[in-house]
């Protein structure tokens, strides 16, 4: 009888887990270098089918040697893209625009949200960083944290209210990898 009990609680929990991963949509994008233009696709497909939801042609965007279109990831019930420097909030379900904010100007960005949220962010040429809040408002803009470091390659919260941004680069020292943690505390005021 318990053998039972428990084959149906496992059964029922994994039932729930996955209706719920097949909840949020599944979006990707594609882009493609035609011309000297950067076009950028959006595609949502319905998990538990693979059926496409919505597909959305992004407004095409001259090329540089930075990626300037990128899908950030699902979080707040919006899903966050990157495009020509403005960070675009999309309606999951549609693939409408609900929030726009031109305040980051980067391109090839590493970012992280917060677990309140926030959307730190940090650009190949700059910023070093840049934080939006769930909302969509700026919370505020570091253009440059230490210009000794460059081309950053990762971005984590670690221990605490430290950030950790590996750089590809240091003044006088060459390629590789340096990081450089801090307590963003400093720039942003409190991570919750």
């Amino acid at each position: 009888m318990l053998k039972k009990i428990v084959i149906g609680i496992v059964g029922f929990i994994l039932g729930l887990c996955t209706t719920i991963f097949a909840a949020e949509p599944k979006i990707s994008m594609n882009i493609k270098y035609v011309d000297c233009y950067e076009y950028s696709t959006l595609t949502c497909k319905n998990r538990t089918n693979g059926s496409i939801m919505w597909s959305k042609n992004l407004d095409p965007l001259p090329a540089t040697e930075l990626t300037r279109s990128q899908f950030l990831g699902i979080n707040n019930g919006y899903a966050y893209v990157l495009h020509g420097g403005t960070v675009m909030m999309l309606d999951p379900e549609t693939g409408a625009v609900k929030k726009e904010n031109p305040d980051f100007g980067g391109a090839s960005a590493l970012w992280v949200f917060s677990s309140s949220g926030k959307l730190y962010m940090c650009g190949y040429y700059g910023p070093d960083l840049y934080v939006i809040d769930k909302d969509g408002k700026t919370v505020s803009r570091v253009e440059s944290i230490d210009n000794r470091y460059y081309w950053p390659e990762s971005m984590k919260f670690s221990t605490g209210n430290n950030l950790v941004i590996t750089y590809g680069s240091k003044e006088g020292a060459g390629e590789g990898e340096y990081s450089v943690e801090f307590d963003v505390t400093k720039y942003f005021g409190k991570i919750d």
